[in-house]
């Protein structure tokens, strides 16, 4: 009984997600305004549909218990394994590309000014606007139905697949082309299951 309240939680939620974000990008494609602020909304969605399911199921408590989960402080000592590890795979993605595609591999420093300023956008876009929902409700209602290693299967799959409509408005994950997003996206969901379990689902 309680895995069927949690799957019907989170059938709610990726419905929710996917009509929310889907709408507006939809939207942002007949109606040409794919550079309008308003696709942000879209971004967000994943953030904002957990914020409002978890209200529907569990309410004003429920609100509480879930952003009281919300702790830099007990996440801090993961950034920097988490950013060593995103550095492995940049490194990693760019070497096996420079070898499909027979060049040389270049590597470029942009500046600290430049790693602020993806930092940033990294912490108000997918950061805020994607994780309270990803990790923060799917990932731990997931874990209480299946192994970590599944639920991160799934949250990958979703996750791309919830990317679609982007590649349509000329964006997608990070301007990666949608055949490569795959290989990056699996490892990349998998750390971000490890980081999640070991702060303690902060």
């Amino acid at each position: 009984a309680a895995h069927d309240a949690l799957r019907r939680q989170l059938a709610t939620y990726f419905l929710a997600t996917f009509a929310f974000s889907w709408g507006i990008f939809g939207s942002a494609l007949a109606f040409d305004f794919a550079d309008s602020p308003i696709v942000i909304l879209g971004v967000w969605a994943p953030s904002l549909s957990a914020i409002v399911v978890t209200a529907v199921f569990y309410g004003r408590q429920g609100l509480k218990r879930f952003f009281s989960r919300f702790m830099a402080t007990r996440g801090l000592q993961w950034f920097p394994p988490l950013l060593a590890f995103f550095l492995v795979i940049g490194l990693c993605g760019r070497y096996i590309g420079s070898v499909a595609a027979g060049t040389d591999v270049e590597l470029q420093f942009w500046g600290w000014a430049w790693v602020l300023q993806v930092m940033l956008m990294q912490l108000l876009i997918p950061g805020l606007g994607e994780e309270f929902g990803w990790r923060g409700f799917a990932l731990q209602r997931l874990q209480h139905i299946m192994t970590p290693f599944r639920a991160s299967l799934v949250i990958a799959f979703v996750h791309l697949l919830w990317h679609a409509p982007t590649y349509w408005l000329g964006t997608g994950i990070h301007n990666v082309p949608a055949i490569w997003t795959a290989f990056f996206l699996l490892p990349w969901t998998i750390l971000f299951t490890w980081a999640y379990n070991k702060s303690k689902g902060s």
